[in-house]
């Protein structure tokens, strides 16, 4: 999005007055988003990215990873995007993100389970959400009892659904209207 200054507001308008500068600012939306890479996984990326935010970008990235896999495949994404890892998240730039994330898609599509991992959730050494991961094992096998968790790993994360990212759905807008949208104007 770029966005333009529209108008400044003077702070009499208020009350109280506020003690800084006031405007409206107007967002015209990309014509061509900066990722291409599925929201999904800009989304993961950048979550996990900026929760170390005064940290090392690497501490972010390797919690993407399962430990076993996490330094290795944490540098590897930094290497191919040209980013050192003793950087920070909020010294990254918005095309550095998209890079990120279309390297980390590539990685997801290559080791499938992978894009389900979340580290937050994890019970001993299960890798995903708990509560979708005794739903979707009910459902494969029928057995399972109610507060028994057995660990799981990318291999058994690999047959479940969305174990890799949806392919991005991105349809190029060829006319942008020049005054934005509003969201009134949709309907669901």
């Amino acid at each position: 999005m770029v966005n333009t200054s529209a108008a400044a507001v003077i702070s009499a308008c208020f009350v109280p007055p506020p003690k800084v500068d006031v405007g409206v600012v107007r967002f015209v939306p990309r014509a061509v988003p900066a990722a291409s890479s599925p929201f999904e996984v800009v989304e993961k990326l950048v979550r996990q990215v900026f929760h170390y935010r005064q940290k090392y970008v690497l501490k972010g990235l390797k919690t993407l990873y399962p430990e076993e896999i996490a330094e290795d495949r944490a540098h590897e994404l930094l290497r191919e995007v040209r980013v050192s890892p003793s950087t920070t998240s909020i010294r990254l730039g918005v095309e550095e993100y998209a890079a990120m994330a279309a390297v980390y898609e590539r990685q997801c599509r290559e080791v499938p389970g992978l894009f389900l991992y979340d580290y937050t959730k994890k019970k001993a050494r299960g890798i995903l959400n708990l509560k979708l991961f005794i739903f979707l094992i009910r459902q494969k096998f029928h057995n399972i009892e109610e507060g028994s968790v057995n660990p799981i790993t990318l291999d058994s994360l690999a047959s479940l659904p969305n174990a890799v990212p949806a392919p991005y759905a991105y349809a190029h807008c060829s006319i942008m209207p020049s005054e934005g949208m509003r969201l009134r104007d949709f309907s669901v």
